[in-house]
């Protein structure tokens, strides 16, 4: 009798093609961009004017000079974190501006 098997479900299929063309950076870069709310939370997200991925560094822009203090003091943990969301370390730096 012949196995079956277990249906996959689409993103992984996506994900697995896109490793597969070389493209894993951009689209893990375009995963931070679109989930930032959900890993940095509304507040932050709400009050980031920017945000791109270049050369494994995140810059971010933001308006608020205390927002910007408070998250160059966190950088380190912000970049773990992204890292962690991601289950890859990809993020070597952040640039707050």
């Amino acid at each position: 009798m012949a196995k079956k098997s277990t249906p996959k479900p689409l993103g992984n299929i996506l994900e697995t093609y896109i490793k597969a063309l070389g493209h894993e950076d951009k689209y893990l870069a375009a995963k931070i961009v679109n989930n930032w709310d959900e890993i940095v939370g509304k507040a932050v997200a709400n009050n980031t004017q920017e945000l791109f991925v270049e050369n494994k560094v995140l810059y971010v822009k933001v308006e608020s000079s205390i927002l910007k203090h408070e998250l160059n003091f966190i950088k380190s943990g912000l970049i773990d974190k992204i890292n962690k969301y991601l289950e890859k370390n990809i993020i070597q730096n952040v640039v707050i501006y």
